[in-house]
């Protein structure tokens, strides 16, 4: 006889309109288990949603009838049970925490001695069963004839089951099977980096099977590949949609980290920081979070804010258990020190991802090569060595760049302090290319290793002279090694490691060496020259300083673009002032521009506002459309002169020039205050329209709710009650704070009223109270309520 104990552990029910929902939980010996039991008047809808595995991963039960109050979320070891309203349907949808099988309760085992599986779709009364690997009190063996009969037999179990045939004798819902078959393919697709085919066969399975079970993943994988692809608005518009209909889907930090760069790309920077706020606070420990971390640093970065990029790059990763997240933020931080110029503190960066993830050099290929250029540039020939050698582990032998790479590694490496490296890949190269291009190259490399190559070549010379500097230190043939070597430098265009000697050509006896001030300044000219060209502003300007150089005019050009760059206002001011009044009047103009940009910047508005009509006269005499440049420099010159009226013609000029555009959305909204302080309604009204039109068009509210209160005000005192109303409710769609959103609904209240709408001025007045009813608008709402 077989004997099962079952234990009952808890018991949960609620009731929504004629809807009943238990819990149960209990134990068959050492088994836990947990059964949901959903129980309506009317027949109702259930079905599983299940993956490629034949997994459930999600049971959505549909009921014609809305409820009176929504079910709060409910889980327990083996459930999580959530519950929405979309149109006139209610949805209550079933997750597993562990497995889970979908029953229809249409037997009565009262008067059924057996029951089988059924594929009915609508019943009454439903059952879920959650279990951790084993389905509970169900067997397909048979039983004793003692005995209670219990595991229950399924009945199609013990007979060949084929399953619902239509009336040709073909399987029913055979054409579905498509939609798994293209989902599969999608998958295979952005496996392999094909992202337009993924993005092509998502289209097509969406509009050929709309009600597809796999809707929400198609929509993840449209997601990625637009993002992939930086359709950067395509993936905004599909990332609000999957929020809006599957906002409790666990692809949601993904999505949002989509979401927020994608604005960040687009440079709409606070539409991005809400989202990425939004998934750090929401998924503290989500890898896309960490992801985040390493998108908003790069945000910082390309707003020039370093120390904020800083500190994401080393959160995303401090705080990441993913090696390939913790490589990438490794990557972009040695990128950034070495952007920096601050090559000692990329260095560990690099040897973080050689000892972890390695490959990770070979999976951003060209970003590696460019780094490894860079060590090596900045004579961290190991490390740039190193990376090489990563690259080569990982692309095999075979690869076309191969060979070349493995040159460049047993170059940099033989310039490092490891010679015993460098020998071993020196010697695989000439090991594995006995006719290779870079021989001759690398026999030099490696007979220079040993100092026994005595090929008058440069390398041997200034090895030579190095030698002799050390050995001789403190005599004159130290001196003369010294002068010899700089002179070498200076012949083979190596300006920079001129001037690195400068203190100690400086010791030199400026008689017995009488060209040595000049060989200094005159590398100091050509390095200057060499990172203007180069736009290493930084280098240049501060070479220009310590050197006190001052180049032909031909070079203004580029002194001035990097003075502007690094911020040296005075500087540029003073090579623009040489160029102001150049007879040459298109030369002049554009200098004009210039230098106005500059004194902007530095806070002198009048004289922007006299170079302005300098440039408005000379373009009228060239015809061209150069002032056009400078209207909006010169709209806020005026603005923070507080010069009313020249900014009421400028901002008309503007809209004349460049149409209704994002970047002057600032600029109408100021149009809007100084027609507050002006009193005059329809002014506000002409530009407050513009701004609401701009913030609709571009999805980004940031003027409100100031723009919709001042337009709403100035509606009401035009006795336009119903554009008023109109306004305050476009804020029914814009994230404001509770006061503001009580502010809105008292209002409108208010607005109701006056239209002796009392039905719908009770409506707001209520709501303003529930918004925030702590505000002052909530007691205003609480006295009006009380006088209607």
């Amino acid at each position: 006889m077989f004997l099962l104990r079952i234990t009952f552990l808890l018991f949960f029910t609620c009731n929504v309109f004629a809807l009943e929902i238990s819990f149960n939980s209990a134990k068959t010996d050492d088994n836990k288990f947990s059964a949901i039991h959903l129980i309506d008047k009317k027949p109702f809808l259930c079905e599983s949603q299940k993956d490629t595995f034949n997994e459930t991963i999600e049971i959505i039960c549909a009921f014609s009838q809305s409820p009176s109050q929504r079910v709060k979320p409910l889980k327990d070891d083996f459930f999580t049970l959530t519950s929405k309203v979309q149109g006139k349907t209610y949805f209550i949808i079933i997750r597993p925490r562990e497995k889970m099988k979908l029953f229809p309760m249409i037997f009565n085992l009262q008067k059924e001695d057996k029951f089988f599986q059924s594929s009915v779709v609508m019943s009454k009364r439903w059952m879920i069963v959650g279990y951790k690997d084993k389905m509970p009190l169900i067997n397909t063996s048979s039983t004793p004839a003692q005995g209670i009969n219990l595991p229950i037999i399924m009945s199609k179990e013990m007979l060949p089951y084929v399953g619902g045939l239509d009336i040709k004798g073909n399987p029913i819902h055979f054409s579905k099977v498509q939609d798994v078959s293209d989902y599969i393919r999608i998958k295979e697709y952005y496996k392999d980096k094909e992202y337009v085919k993924a993005l092509n066969l998502v289209n097509d399975t969406l509009k050929d099977y709309p009600k597809s079970v796999f809707k929400s993943e198609l929509l993840i994988y449209r997601i990625r590949a637009l993002f992939k692809l930086r359709k950067y608005e395509d993936v905004i518009s599909d990332s609000k949609t999957f929020i809006r209909y599957f906002s409790a889907d666990d692809a949601i930090p993904e999505i949002l980290v989509y979401l927020a760069t994608s604005y960040s790309k687009l440079s709409q920077f606070n539409d991005s920081d809400y989202f990425f706020d939004r998934l750090f606070s929401e998924y503290p420990n989500s890898y896309f979070t960490h992801l985040g971390y390493i998108y908003k640093a790069e945000q910082y970065y390309t707003k020039g804010d370093m120390k904020k990029s800083l500190h994401y790059y080393k959160k995303a990763l401090y705080e990441t258990d993913n090696i390939d997240l913790a490589a990438k933020a490794s990557f972009k931080l040695a990128e950034y020190y070495l952007d920096k110029k601050r090559v000692k503190k990329a260095i560990p960066f690099v040897n973080k991802i050689l000892k972890a993830k390695s490959d990770y050099f070979y999976e951003n290929h060209k970003n590696s090569l460019a780094m490894a250029q860079k060590f090596s540039d900045e004579k961290e020939y190991k490390t740039s060595a190193l990376i090489y050698e990563a690259l080569l582990n990982a692309m095999g032998d075979k690869a076309e760049e191969y060979q070349e790479m493995l040159r460049d590694a047993g170059l940099n490496m033989a310039k490092s302090d490891d010679k015993d490296k460098a020998i071993d890949l020196l010697n695989n190269y000439l090991k594995n290319y006995k006719y290779g291009m870079y021989r001759v190259e690398i026999q030099k490399a490696k007979d220079g290793l040993f100092f026994d190559n005595k090929d008058e070549n440069i390398s041997t010379k200034l090895d030579d002279y190095d030698k002799l500097m050390e050995e001789y230190n403190g005599d004159s043939i130290a001196d003369i090694a010294l002068f010899k070597k700089a002179e070498l430098l200076y012949k083979q265009k190596k300006y920079q490691e001129v001037l690195d000697l400068k203190f100690a050509l400086n010791k030199l006896d400026e008689e017995t060496f009488k060209g040595r001030d000049k060989l200094i300044f005159n590398s100091a000219v050509d390095e200057t020259i060499r990172v203007l060209k180069q736009k290493k502003c930084s280098q240049a300007l501060e070479l220009a300083d310590e050197y006190k150089i001052k180049l032909s005019s031909e070079f203004d050009e580029e002194f001035f673009s990097c003075a502007l760059k690094v911020g040296n206002f005075d500087l540029a001011l003073s090579i623009a002032k040489l160029h102001v009044n150049d007879k040459n009047i298109k030369n002049r103009i554009s200098w004009l521009i210039k230098y106005l940009h500059v004194e902007f910047n530095l806070g002198n508005y009048k004289s922007v506002i006299k170079a302005a009509k300098d440039i408005k006269s000379l373009s009228s005499v060239e015809n061209s459309g150069d002032y056009k440049t400078v209207l909006r420099e010169l709209f806020d010159s005026y603005q923070r002169l507080d010069s009313s009226d020249m900014m009421i013609k400028t901002i008309i000029e503007i809209e004349k020039a460049y149409g209704l555009e994002y970047k002057d959305i600032e600029r109408y909204t100021q149009m809007v205050t100084l027609a507050s302080e002006l009193k005059d309604n329809s002014m506000i009204v002409s530009y407050a329209t513009k701004v609401m039109k701009l913030q609709s068009r571009y999805k980004s509210y940031t003027q409100s709710p100031y723009i919709e209160f001042t337009l709403f005000g100035a509606y009401k005192e035009l006795n336009k009650i119903q554009d008023a109303i109109e306004t305050l409710l476009t804020l029914d769609f814009v994230n404001i704070t509770k006061s503001e959103r009580a502010r809105q609904e008292y209002q409108l209240g208010s607005l109701y009223q006056d239209e002796n709408d009392n039905i719908k001025a009770k409506e707001y007045y209520e709501r303003s109270i529930k918004s925030d009813s702590s505000s002052p608008w909530s007691s205003l709402s609480k006295d009006a309520l009380d006088f209607l």
